[in-house]
Order: structure tokens, then C-alpha cells, then sequence
């Protein structure tokens, strides 16, 4: 499954990241809105995991 983060606290963004890909995700990780919907039309993603 691939998860697409989108987080701007760069050691938060990390975390959860290694997290997510011990529990055995591939996951790409963004800090901007930007960022987030130039990947999202890269790839194609199960999930996105957003930032408020």
C-alpha cells in the first residue's frame, strides 16, 4: 500500500514515516500543499495522510 504524508514539521514527518514503513507501507513524504499535489498527480496513492 502506498501512503503519501504530508507533513511540514520535517521530525514529525520522519517519525511517523519510519513508522509507516516498519509496518510495512511505502511511503513518500511531502511538507507543502505543493509538494503533496505534484506527487498525487506523479503517483498514484491508497492514501494521503494530511497535516491540518
Amino acid at each position: 500500500m502506498r501512503v503519501l504524508l504530508v507533513e511540514d514539521n520535517h521530525r514529525l514527518a520522519t517519525i511517523v514515516a519510519e513508522a509507516l514503513r516498519g509496518a510495512g507501507f511505502a511511503v513518500d513524504a511531502v511538507a507543502t500543499a505543493g509538494d503533496a499535489e505534484a506527487a498525487a498527480g506523479a503517483l498514484q496513492y491508497d492514501v494521503i495522510v494530511l497535516d491540518l
